[in-house]
């Protein structure tokens, strides 16, 4: 890369993450909280079909991010550093598990430990309609101290995840694979099935003694 390449590769690195970031972010829903994802919103309305913003912004945040790291040696090199392999190793299971343990594990953690309040609704005629109970949202230092604890315990679990399931999950597919593809013994036991993985011929015998190729 020639000299004068650098500082324009270096600012078109910059200038793609931070953008690629910021439209990334795009909540999924109630964009009005914030100015900036208003913004994005009203961006939104004139380049984009529908009204699902979100599937657009975070899918051009994705492009964008990645072709900060295409065009930059200092990110790849970045993003081989072992502990970034590493977390790349555990991204499947890193989804998979993260949904139900957040509505499990760090629900119970965040919430468990407070009171349920009882709240009512009344209606025209001030008698009690509808009750419910609802627990409090917990104060910033609780989130502080839960958060980096739910963190770890997930990515052990997606390393364990990564350790145990993912390879009997591939054992069961080759074992699958065998079977549909014909290594298996067939039924009757006396006769391999006939390989459909392939396109080589397998002669079994006529009656008469004649070898019959299929």
């Amino acid at each position: 890369m020639t000299p004068q390449r650098k500082p324009f590769v270096r600012a078109m690195t910059g200038i793609a993450l931070l953008l690629g970031l910021h439209v990334s972010g795009y909540p999924e829903v109630s964009p009005e909280w914030a100015s900036w994802s208003q913004h994005l919103a009203q961006i939104g309305q004139f380049i984009f079909p529908g009204k699902d913003y979100w599937r657009y912004w975070t899918s051009i945040g994705a492009q964008l991010i990645t072709l900060a790291v295409v065009v930059s040696p200092r990110m790849q090199g970045i993003l081989s550093h072992p502990a970034f392999v590493w977390l790349g190793s555990v991204s499947l299971p890193l989804y998979l598990i993260h949904g139900p343990l957040v509505r499990s594990l760090l629900a119970w953690m965040l919430f468990s430990w407070q009171k349920p309040v009882s709240y009512y609704s009344q209606d025209m005629n001030g008698n009690m309609k509808d009750s419910w109970e609802r627990r409090s949202f917990p104060d910033s230092w609780v989130f502080c101290i839960v958060l980096p604890v739910f963190l770890l315990i997930l990515l052990w679990a997606s390393h364990l995840w990564t350790t145990w399931v993912e390879p009997w999950c591939v054992s069961m597919t080759k074992r699958i694979e065998e079977v549909m593809c014909g290594t298996e013994i067939g039924e009757m036991g006396e006769l391999p099935r006939v390989n459909g993985c392939d396109s080589e011929k397998v002669e079994r015998p006529r009656s008469n003694g004649v070898l019959n190729q299929v």
